[in-house]
């Protein structure tokens, strides 16, 4: 798999904003996403020392739409929690945070 289509997006709610204290991120990922691609993929992009990749799979929900209320599912979607170096950040997550 490619590097660049890896990642999807980074996830900011806030139990991963908790998890940031303990050099914790997390990342919405591509369903065929390996944890060795994951951890490749965060190490090259942000220049960091990805020390466990752990993986995340959350099935679609049951929704109704429309007049009829037909039944749908939303899609499934796959998320990683990065471990990296203690002395090293991400600045993406580190925006919102006062100094």
């Amino acid at each position: 798999m490619n590097i660049t289509q890896v990642i999807i997006r980074p996830v900011i709610t806030e139990k991963s904003a908790m998890r940031v204290a303990e050099n914790q991120y997390t990342f919405e990922v591509h369903r065929n996403a390996t944890k060795r691609d994951i951890a490749k993929a965060v190490g090259n992009k942000f220049n960091v020392e990805v020390y466990d990749a752990k993986v995340i799979n959350r099935r679609g929900k049951k929704r109704r739409f429309g007049p009829s209320r037909r039944e749908k599912f939303s899609p499934s979607k796959r998320f990683a929690i990065i471990t990296i170096n203690p002395k090293q950040k991400i600045e993406l997550f580190e925006q919102g945070e006062e100094k």
